[in-house]
């Protein structure tokens, strides 16, 4: 009997969902290797390992050893783990058409921008739409993403990805330079948050003022401390409050058992593995920017 699941984009619980064709499951290999594939019948999936028959799958649950084919008659066959798709498995596993924004960012970007279920956030740069799938997990299942992609071949990809993961219904991918175009056709003090991840974020800022409701957050992501210079000196001139910028640090750390040795008497050893970016985006936040993480609020009229 399938087990009961909890769906990883809106917290629903649900009975078990068994794995059809045209379904996206992230294969995870090893340690440091995950990617995601679309089933479908008859087809299979080649790796170091062996081959993987997509039937061998279907009518299943996620969560469980793959089998290479040549296992069902063979012993020590290979095999990979399949897991159902969550914003951060999707983020490690998906296909990079552009640079993208990794979970430790997200953490602290979705936090500091205060989202929550039924929260409506613009975001400008959707690119492969890591930000975006996490973005649809805090405000689902009563809020809205609305998502702007300059260059309409990836606003498309981005699209079908959303619809194949099954989060369409939170988000709306639109293709507009809205460098120039702007948020139009978006009231004024409607939205909650937005999050801008642009080459440059000036030419947005007072559009993204006009659809802040007050108190509503603006984020931006930069990738150098020019183009925060730049953000802030145009975020100063309109009504946000609380500027700040920060960066995410992340390193990763491993407990192994090491066995004595003539040179090493000690049984137990902490080990740490670090994983060492080449620079850290900014972010800030009138209200913050990784990699520069800056972030603002919208302050209301003056008393």
């Amino acid at each position: 009997m399938l087990r009961q699941e909890v769906n990883s984009w809106n917290g629903e619980r649900r009975g078990a969902v068994e794995i059809s064709g045209g379904d996206i499951v992230v294969v995870h290999s090893r340690f440091d290797e995950l990617l995601n594939i679309e089933l479908s019948k008859d087809d299979s999936f080649q790796n170091r390992y062996g081959i993987f028959n997509h039937n061998d799958l279907l009518g299943k649950s996620a969560g469980r050893r793959w089998i290479t084919a040549s296992g069902k008659v063979a012993t020590g066959a290979g095999f990979v783990i399949v897991l159902r798709p969550t914003p951060e498995l999707w983020t490690l596993s998906l296909s990079h058409r552009t640079q993208i924004v990794y979970t430790h960012d997200i953490g602290v970007i979705t936090a500091e921008m205060d989202l929550r279920p039924g929260s409506i956030v613009v975001e400008a740069g959707t690119g492969s739409g890591s930000m975006t799938a996490s973005l649809a997990r805090a405000v689902a299942p009563t809020g809205r993403v609305l998502s702007f992609e300059i260059h309409e071949d990836r606003a498309k990809k981005a699209m079908e990805d959303f619809e194949k993961l099954g989060i369409s219904d939170y988000i709306t991918v639109v293709n507009r330079n809205v460098g120039t175009e702007g948020f139009k056709g978006i009231p004024e003090s409607s939205v909650d948050a937005v999050f801008l991840d642009l080459p440059a974020v000036w030419d947005v800022a007072a559009e993204a003022e006009r659809i802040l409701r007050v108190d509503g957050v603006l984020a931006t992501f930069s990738p150098c401390v020019e183009q925060v210079r730049r953000t802030y000196e145009e975020l100063s001139k309109h009504s946000f409050s609380e500027i700040k910028t920060s960066t995410v640090g992340f390193r990763t750390w491993d407990t192994k058992k090491r066995y004595p040795s003539p040179l090493h008497p000690a049984y137990e050893k902490l080990s740490k593995r670090v994983k060492i970016f080449a620079h850290f985006p900014l972010i800030t936040f009138p209200g913050q920017v990784e990699g520069l993480l800056t972030i603002g609020d919208r302050a209301g009229p003056q008393a």
